[in-house]
């Protein structure tokens, strides 16, 4: 886009500027066409003068002729500024941090993240779904089980997912470990996040995940000033699957460790959904 800008900006200056010279050129033109005038009107009647006292005749000279001659040579530009004049602005764009062959890494991960997570909290929802506890302590036994199997889950699917990026897609990452780690944190998030919401929504709620991967990752994939205003200060803040992408970026373009802002609010998001499935496990009841 910056470089359409430039040709276009390149194209109307310099139009502006032949513009301005072409008015400069016909201003000097009829002033030293005038002067001109004045100059061979002089020397005919002084020829005149003096072929009249000699007695000689004065031969006529085409003046409009000789006028529109010289004319045409005045030009207020020189020939070595009119390359410059077809190329006014001379721009040169420089990558500060360049994405290289990882530029497609954020979103090619996050789909295997994504439905990662999701199959993880099916799993693990329909682990207890049926089941019949016959005491609060089968329950409670039950709960920890299920609250402590997503970081294993994760941790193992964090790991692989990085791994087939790098064998499969042939991505190589400076650390791997760094990106391992955010990525297994992002999938325990995800996973309290999705199996919590299933726990009080039933499995009717995976199609809000399901609509997250088609309507929310094209659009985080753009830069924020290509998007409506509605949308970016309302709605893309609120996506969870922003973290993972920023996060992602932060890392392998920017630098930063497997610990940063993205992943305090993916530790955030998975404390709280966390704290909301225990709350639906402690409601349900055992059978009698």
């Amino acid at each position: 886009m910056l470089k359409q800008i430039s040709s276009q900006l390149n194209a109307n200056i310099s139009a502006q500027m032949l513009s301005k010279m072409q008015d400069a050129t016909d201003t000097m033109s009829k002033e030293v066409s005038a002067q001109l005038e004045r100059m061979i009107k002089m020397q005919t009647q002084a020829a005149q003068a003096q072929a009249a006292q000699s007695g000689q005749q004065v031969p006529t000279k085409d003046a409009g002729a000789q006028l529109a001659k010289l004319s045409t040579l005045i030009s207020p530009v020189q020939p070595e500024k009119v390359t410059l004049l077809a190329n006014p602005i001379e721009t040169k764009v420089t990558k500060i941090n360049k994405a290289g062959d990882l530029a497609s890494v954020p979103s090619a991960v996050f789909v295997a993240v994504w439905i990662s997570s999701l199959l993880g909290a099916l799993m693990f929802y329909f682990a207890g779904n049926k089941r019949e506890f016959t005491g609060r302590k089968e329950l409670t036994t039950f709960q920890v089980i299920q609250s402590l199997l997503p970081i294993v889950y994760g941790f193992f699917t964090g790991y692989v997912a990085t791994w087939y990026s790098t064998w499969i897609l042939d991505y190589q990452f400076e650390s791997f470990n760094t990106v391992a780690l955010f990525i297994s944190i992002a999938v325990i998030a995800y996973v309290y996040m999705m199996l919590a919401t299933v726990s009080w929504l039933t499995t009717s709620s995976i199609a809000i995940f399901g609509l997250l991967i088609f309507f929310g990752l094209p659009l985080i994939q753009l830069a924020p000033e290509m998007i409506p205003e509605f949308y970016r200060d309302y709605v893309l803040p609120c996506l969870p699957m922003r973290f993972l992408i920023e996060g992602l970026k932060d890392i392998l373009f920017f630098g930063k460790d497997w610990m940063n802002h993205y992943t305090n609010v993916l530790l955030g998001i998975g404390g709280v959904s966390l704290i909301i499935l225990w709350v639906k496990n402690i409601l349900k009841k055992p059978a009698k």
